[in-house]
């Protein structure tokens, strides 16, 4: 008997949008069962729904019962009634201890704010594969809780076979970085106003970020239960010929992420109905996904790049204006200042910043 056919023989039903996920309604109540090698998370609201799928197991399987979830892959996750939250604060601790960096004085930006990417030949005596080493420990916290490292990261990735002394160093700064800010945790919460998960967007592009290929850096984040689930930051495939094509772009890009997130979210019978908002800064980028016309900025836009209007014809996205300063996708599109980046992250983790010195420096 393998798992997937004893959950089934349970009456649990593989989600089709996310197959290492099953459900399972049982008198009306929902329970979610993920894999991932061999460990199991199930989330329920009844304990006769948990010890029905233990005992159903256990015919079949040895397994131990490790009790309420506290830690998973490198996550320390809390749980309190109406909210959930987790972080990465021990595996970032032995990162900062393995490379050196816990005595080494703060660092309050991922990257320098007038960092430029230049492209020089590979310094000599570098050992590449402990740069490499750095970036994939680095990836892994990126990937997994925090959106505030991942423009950096991506940036200095780009050197990870030939790198320079200058990325060396700005690998182990980016790290400093993250032992400084260890304590930040991403935090979803129940809404005060319906009993439903909802669901937002915002969506950022730096025009013609690279200076050898003129390519523009699309970033963006997904919100769900008030809190980030899905970042992205990434060169676009493509040369765009103004920024307002760059930022359509990203919308495009960004809707893609937003109908996995919410088919998941539909199977799981979670979703609250009604379009996604979708936040840019771009008034004429989001005025072509509302209008389907014809103009100089639309031309030269590609066609595979339109599923945003369909998204937005059929009302599955809303896309909307918000202020520059405002878009919390920035800092997935450059490096910022300390002051750009304190008050995105305030945003992203819930950290208050109390700055005493308007006239600071950036460091």
């Amino acid at each position: 008997t393998t798992f997937k056919n004893a959950l089934e023989n349970l009456g649990l039903q593989q989600l089709k949008s996310e197959p290492c996920t099953f459900k399972l309604i049982r008198h009306g109540r929902l329970t979610l069962l993920a894999v991932y090698t061999d460990d199991v998370l199930i989330s329920n609201v009844h304990v006769s729904d948990l010890e029905y799928i233990l005992k159903g197991l256990a015919k079949s399987f040895k397994f131990k019962d490790n009790g309420p979830l506290t830690e998973c892959l490198g996550l320390q996750i809390t749980q309190l009634s109406n909210s959930i939250s987790f972080n990465q604060i021990k595996y970032i601790e032995r990162l900062a201890e393995q490379y050196g960096v816990t005595g080494k004085s703060k660092i309050t930006t991922p990257l320098p704010g007038n960092f430029y990417q230049r492209y020089e030949s590979p310094s000599p005596n570098i050992d590449t594969k402990s740069y490499q080493g750095i970036i994939g420990a680095l990836n892994y916290v990126s990937v997994a809780s925090r959106p505030d490292i991942t423009c950096a990261l991506s940036l200095l990735a780009r050197k990870l076979t030939q790198p320079t002394e200058e990325h060396v160093q700005l690998a182990t700064r980016l790290l400093r970085y993250l032992y400084h800010a260890r304590h930040y945790r991403i935090q979803c919460k129940r809404s005060y106003t319906s009993q439903l998960p909802t669901m937002h967007a915002m969506a950022d592009a730096s025009f013609a970020m690279d200076s050898q290929t003129s390519k523009s850096r699309t970033g963006y984040i997904i919100f769900y239960s008030n809190g980030p689930v899905a970042w992205y930051s990434k060169m676009q495939s493509l040369v765009t010929t103004s920024s307002t094509e760059s930022e359509y772009v990203a919308l495009s890009l960004t809707s893609k992420d937003i109908m996995f997130v919410k088919q998941l979210s539909e199977e799981m019978d979670q979703l609250s109905l009604g379009p996604t908002p979708l936040a840019t800064d771009s008034a004429p980028a989001m005025r072509i996904a509302i209008n389907a016309s014809s103009s100089i900025r639309s031309r030269s836009i590609r066609i595979k790049f339109h599923n945003m209007r369909d998204s937005t014809e059929n009302k599955t996205m809303q896309p909307c204006k918000t202020a520059s300063a405002d878009d919390i996708a920035d800092p997935l599109t450059k490096p910022l200042n300390k002051q750009q980046t304190n008050k995105h992250c305030s945003k992203l983790f819930n950290v208050n910043y109390y700055i005493t010195n308007k006239n600071h420096n950036n460091v």
